[in-house]
């Protein structure tokens, strides 16, 4: 293995462990229903697609939707993320990551997914 072989193994072990960390402060705020903390990894230009496919731009507009779900429909639901792939795209993109999390969502939300996000 060459030299840059072994730097980009080494930082994207690091950056995969910053990642997983990531999602694992998101799951937990998920779990405490905590908008701001859930939201504060978004930059205030972020995208959010939520499950209904509908997209939020902006940190505010995902924050106040998240606020608005986690302390009412969503309030007792429940997320466990696993994080089943982290493929780091240098050759082609510098800094790009493509990571594929699969959401188990446990709770008795009195609404469904599609109603919780469409009474936003």
């Amino acid at each position: 293995m060459s030299n840059i072989q072994e730097n980009h193994k080494g930082l994207e072990e690091q950056e995969g462990r910053i990642i997983r960390q990531t999602i694992s402060v998101m799951e937990s705020a998920f779990n405490r229903h905590d908008a701001d903390a859930l939201d504060r990894h978004f930059t205030q230009d972020s995208t959010w697609v939520n499950v209904m496919g509908e997209m939020l731009s902006g940190w505010e507009q995902i924050n106040n939707a998240h606020k608005v779900v986690l302390t009412g429909p969503l309030l007792h639901s429940y997320a466990k993320y696993f994080v089943e792939k982290l493929v780091f795209l240098r050759r082609m993109w510098p800094s790009r990551i493509y990571d594929s999390i699969r959401l188990h969502r446990r709770g008795n939300s009195s609404k469904t997914d599609k109603e919780a996000w469409q009474s936003m």
